[in-house]
């Protein structure tokens, strides 16, 4: 099955200081509708690649070639940042979701209202929006009653879970998320991730995620996309995962399809 390419990588090089290269990827596609875990020691670049493909931060080169697909056209990431930072920040609010180790919640909001932001500034209708937060709420295993509670009154797990739902429910293309679960146990990363996999193989969205657990990666990733440590600057490979079955599966049948 075709998939819609949304970053064309043909050399991206980033740094934080515009002269050096802290990592550099060459000739990879992110395609749509699938989960790529970015892999690698600290200090190696990891969230600093994913803050150049999701507008965080103007890290790229200018003579990159890395660009992004905006309704149909690439651009270029690297000439983006000539724009206004208006129309950049719009860029992000439509095409992009964020998830962090932190949770990053507005504590004078209650969980519900954290949860409803997103589908507000959507111009979806309030009542509506409960609707869907109460869907998302039963699929992520808290008690409805917590629309209502103070987020400074929720323990970590539940506070990282409202913030899993904010981040998904809104409209977006691709979901950058940087250890969202690196601050919880193992049995709540791992049931996090499979409502978070669940959603985006659903909606056909597409999750960027940089993590230290190789477990997880083993098991929802559709790729890695392994930033490896070398003398002048730190290479980024892609590589499929080979415990995805169904991936397998349906790789073998396209492969079958055009012999055929």
């Amino acid at each position: 099955m075709h998939k819609e390419v949304l970053y064309n990588i043909q050399s991206l090089k980033c740094s934080y200081d515009g002269t050096g290269e802290l990592v550099h990827a060459n000739g990879i596609n992110i395609e749509q509708g699938n989960i790529y875990f970015v892999l690698g020691k600290s200090g190696v670049g990891k969230s600093t690649f994913i803050e150049a493909l999701g507008l965080m931060n103007d890290t790229m080169h200018e003579q990159s070639n890395c660009s992004l697909n905006i309704d149909g056209r690439f651009h270029q990431i690297s000439k983006l940042w000539q724009y206004p930072e208006m129309l950049i920040s719009k860029i992000r609010a439509k095409y992009f979701s964020f998830l962090f180790q932190t949770p990053n919640l507005i504590d004078y909001y209650s969980a519900g209202e954290n949860m409803i932001f997103p589908l507000l500034l959507e111009d979806v209708d309030i009542e509506d929006a409960k609707n869907i937060i109460a869907d998302y709420v039963a699929e992520f295993d808290l008690p409805l009653s917590i629309y209502h509670k103070d987020v400074t009154h929720l323990s970590g797990g539940q506070r990282q879970r409202v913030a899993f739902i904010r981040a998904l429910i809104g409209d977006y293309n691709i979901l950058i998320a940087d250890e969202p679960t690196g601050n919880l146990d193992a049995e709540t990363g791992d049931k996090l991730f499979e409502t978070l996999q669940n959603h985006i193989k659903t909606h056909n969205k597409t999750a960027i995620v940089v993590s230290h657990d190789t477990n997880l990666a083993r098991k929802y990733a559709d790729y890695f996309l392994t930033v490896k440590e070398c003398r002048n600057t730190n290479i980024v490979e892609l590589s499929y995962n080979p415990n995805n079955d169904h991936r397998a599966e349906t790789d073998l049948i396209n492969e079958i399809q055009t012999i055929y």
